[in-house]
């Protein structure tokens, strides 16, 4: 059985290392909340909400290879926006997960609907071969 936790990332040796194993080059601040799913003593995936320049920022969405395909993700994904409530919250995802992030609220954003730094990042990944696209998240939505 699955279980479902939130921390700040101070607190949590094990997110580098679980990040660093998962391919994530993204940095981690200690303040971040982390929400994270543990089968056992085994963590089987892992999503942040960071604070950056004033705005809430999804980060890091990762689900171990072992446990993709059992929906880790949409827990995971269920978890956070219970936390977020109706504040406002952008993220970067590949683009072939844009239907999986829609069912918990968010949508695609022109740069003009999103911070110019996370506008700025987009094309920078964008420059680097990173298929992304911008998507916000202003009040809760349904998560199916």
């Amino acid at each position: 059985m699955t279980e479902l936790r939130k921390n700040i990332a101070k607190d949590l040796g094990w997110l580098e290392r679980f990040y660093a194993e998962a391919g994530y080059g993204g940095t981690v601040q200690p303040e971040d909340r982390v929400f994270f799913a543990v089968s056992g003593e085994v963590i089987a995936g892992v999503v942040r909400l960071a604070i950056e320049n004033g705005s809430l920022v999804l980060r890091g969405m990762r689900v171990a290879e072992a446990y993709r395909g059992k929906r880790i993700g949409l827990a995971l994904l269920r978890f956070l926006t219970d936390d977020l409530g109706n504040r406002s919250c952008f993220c970067l995802p590949y683009s072939h997960l844009e239907a999986f992030y829609e069912t918990a609220g968010f949508r695609v954003a022109s740069d003009s609907e999103i911070p110019p730094f996370l506008a700025k990042r987009k094309h920078a990944y964008l420059h680097r071969g990173m298929d992304v696209v911008s998507m916000a998240r202003h009040s809760a939505g349904p998560v199916l």
